[in-house]
This record gives C-alpha cells, sequence and structure tokens, in this order.
C-alpha cells in the first residue's frame, strides 16, 4: 500500500534485550465494573466525543511565530507563552493541500477524514459499533481503527478503503503502534478477558503471544523506542510497564492518584507524564521509574502531548471549560534532560 506523503515516518531501534524484570509493588490497579462509557480518540487530530485533545500547536521565538511543522494552516492558539501583537499581525498562514485528519464517532459507528484546507469532512467510514481510537502508521498508510464490540479496522488513507479484522475473543479499546509500524499493541477492555494482544499490521491478523493483566486496562503507551510499554487502568493509580520484547511486566508504578487517560513521553524517551485525576501531572524517570515532579494542572486534565524539541507539554483539561484563571491552568513547561543545569522539578 503507498505511503501518504504528508505523514512523516518514523523508525524503530533494533530490537533489544528484554528489560530487566524490576520490583514490582505490592499493589495492583483497583477497578470498577460501573466504569463510565469511553472516551473515543481522533489521529493527528486528537477529537473526542466530549473531550478535544488538540494536537496543532504553536511555539514561539522572541520576535516571529513558527507553526509546528505538522500543522502550518492553523494560527497560534492563546497559549503560554503569549505571542506579541507584532509577531501575529506579520504572521501569514499557508495552506497545505492533501493533509487529512480521521475522527471516531462512537455513538454512530464511523470514522471521518476531515480534509484541513480547506476543513471540511470528505469521508464517512461505517465501521463496527462502538469505535474507540484511530492512529496512523507511522507511514501515513493505514488508519488503525479499535471498535470495543470485538474487532479492529483498518483503513487504507489513499484508496479509501476499509477491512476489519474480527476480535470475539477481545474487545479492543488503547491502541499503540510500534514506531516501525509493524505491529500494534491493544488493550482488551474486560474482565473475561483482560489482556494485552498483538496486531501484525501487515497481514492484518492477530498475533499469537498475549499477556494477561488486570481487569479493565484502558490505554497503552509505547516508549519512543518501542522497547516499553505503558498500560493504565479505569479508575487505577496503577500502571503497568510491559517489556514488549518479553511481553512480560516489567514493573507496577503508582501515579500518585486515579490515572486512567492521557499519558506521554518526551521525545528521548526519558521523562514519562501522566494525567492525574486531581489536577495533576506525574512526571517519572523511565530509568528509574521514579516520581521526579508532580505539576498542578486544571481540573482532570486528560490529553497530554510534548513537543517534538522537548521543550514544553501541553495538558488539556475535561473539567476546565473557561479560560483559565491562573498560571495554573496554562500548559507547564519543562526542560529536557541537560548535562549541567537540573531540570525544573529537580
Amino acid at each position: 500500500m503507498g505511503a501518504n506523503p504528508n505523514t512523516r515516518a518514523s523508525h524503530a531501534n533494533p530490537r533489544r534485550k528484554p528489560f530487566p524484570a524490576l520490583g514490582k509493588t505490592s499493589s495492583q490497579p483497583t477497578t470498577k465494573t460501573d466504569d463510565p462509557s469511553p472516551k473515543t480518540t481522533s489521529a493527528a487530530v486528537k477529537i473526542g466525543s466530549s473531550t478535544p485533545q488538540l494536537r496543532f500547536l504553536t511555539s514561539s521565538a522572541t520576535s516571529s511565530v513558527q507553526l509546528q511543522e505538522d500543522y502550518p494552516i492553523l494560527l497560534p492558539l492563546p497559549l503560554g507563552p503569549l505571542f506579541t501583537s507584532a509577531s501575529v499581525a506579520a504572521y501569514t498562514p499557508s495552506c497545505a493541500q492533501n493533509v487529512f485528519v480521521y475522527a471516531v464517532g462512537y455513538g454512530n459507528s464511523t470514522v471521518t477524514k476531515y480534509a484541513t484546507c480547506p476543513f471540511a469532512a470528505v469521508k464517512v467510514f461505517q465501521v463496527p459499533s462502538n469505535p474507540i481510537q484511530v492512529e496512523i502508521t507511522p507511514d501515513g498508510s493505514t488508519a488503525v481503527v479499535t471498535s470495543y464490540n470485538n474487532a479492529i479496522s483498518f483503513i487504507n488513507t489513499s484508496a479509501d478503503t476499509v477491512t476489519t479484522l474480527s476480535t470475539p475473543l477481545y474487545n479492543p479499546y488503547g491502541l499503540a503502534i510500534t514506531p516501525d509500524g509493524s505491529r500494534a499493541y491493544v488493550t482488551s477492555y474486560s474482565t473475561a478477558q483482560p489482556v494485552i494482544f498483538q496486531v501484525n499490521l501487515s497481514t492484518g491478523q492477530l498475533l499469537p503471544q498475549t499477556l494477561q493483566v488486570n481487569s479493565f486496562p484502558k490505554s497503552i503507551f509505547l516508549t519512543p523506542d518501542g522497547a516499553l510499554a505503558w498500560v493504565n487502568f479505569s479508575q487505577s493509580s496503577s500502571i503497568y510497564v510491559i517489556d514488549t520484547l518479553s511481553m512480560t511486566v516489567a514493573a507496577t508504578i503508582n501515579a500518585g492518584g486515579t490515572a486512567d487517560t492521557g499519558m506521554a513521553f518526551s521525545p528521548d524517551g526519558t521523562r514519562a507524564c501522566v494525567s492525574v485525576f486531581g489536577g495533576s501531572v506525574s512526571v517519572f524517570n523511565t530509568d528509574t521509574l521514579a516520581m521526579v515532579a508532580s505539576i498542578p494542572v486544571g481540573d482532570q486534565p486528560t490529553g497530554i502531548l510534548v513537543t517534538k524539541d522537548g521543550s514544553r507539554v501541553y495538558v488539556n483539561s475535561f473539567a476546565a471549560t473557561d479560560p483559565p484563571p491562573s498560571s495554573t491552568r496554562r500548559p507547564t513547561p519543562y526542560s529536557p534532560p541537560s548535562p549541567n543545569p537540573a531540570p525544573p522539578w529537580a
């Protein structure tokens, strides 16, 4: 299948030796069976049913505006650091053709393809019921969709065709694609079959190796090198750190509060930022798995995005509907690791 030239590809590091087993804590994820309706996500621009997660962000220089290169057509967002009036006035937006966004519709069993120039819906795909998440492969050729009602769909982004893989034993929910695009790790959100399973993205078939976990595994996130998968659980403070080579649980960590929504890694993989329900982001050293910071943010933080240079972290809030009244509701930056200066959380 031909690659989409407007989607940047990434490359995986060579498969490494299994992650050495770490001392797991005695705590296990505590979950409830009466979990609220699942939140949906989308790829390129995260558009949930009720919690939009904007993936087009801006950065600033001293006297000019530079938009994140992925989405050059968008004007600066009113988030810190604030742009000067002169720099905004001097900025002329450009429009890139043939750039698309995919968003799931949980209630109507659809995935909608949007054009960004101008922004408009151009195609609606029917998929199995209750789609949860969509992610794009690194080469841009395929949109992979999890549907809670026992299916995974593959949308050919060039031909606009859909193929479906039935998963009668599993309830697909969270989804993470390896940096080389060869496979997807998927959570089965249930008590009957709470597992992490794998899909071969070349063949569109299930791989035999799975991992049994506690009930209601929710979202899954891969480190930038694809070596580890971090999995959160519904209404739980526990996070499993999984070695993807051996498919074993290397460690269990405590996020410091209910942490079943967003997570993101710094580009170098040394930090993990985790949304905590009470209104904070927990930052972990991914080598030692120690919490190195707890940063206050808006109520009920959900999605997190770390900029490509690792200089800033953007966090949205499910509960906050008004403009932030104080700096605690603004995106909170952290400095990438450096040989000498200590990071802000030190």
